[in-house]
């Protein structure tokens, strides 16, 4: 075999190793979308919500906590246990304001 070919079947196994790979790390359809692809987890499951991660994210890295009261995000309610670490992360570009946050999830 020439060297072309050597190297040819060296590129095919490369693709399948990173292939079988891929799949055995969890790479499917639901890998393209956020909401499918974090094992956040809800109420209901095991792991936190939304809520409880970005509250973690902000007291890790000690943020100081937003006293703006004007929402940044259209589904939390200002009386949320969960509302002023939310718009903290919104002022340090955590999240994105102007739109929904679905914390339950």
């Amino acid at each position: 075999m020439d060297k072309q070919g050597k190297s040819i079947r060296w590129k095919n196994l490369l693709f399948v190793i990173m292939l079988i790979l891929l799949i055995i790390a969890g790479f499917g359809g639901t890998f393209f979308f956020y909401r499918n692809s974090l094992n956040v987890g809800s109420a209901n499951e095991e792991g936190i919500t939304r809520y409880e991660w970005i509250k973690l994210l902000c007291e890790t890295y000690n943020l100081d906590i937003s006293e703006q009261q004007e929402p940044y995000i259209n589904d939390v309610l200002v009386d949320s246990e969960y509302f002023n670490y939310i718009q903290t992360a919104v002022e340090n570009g955590i999240l994105n304001g102007n739109e929904n946050f679905f914390g339950n999830e």
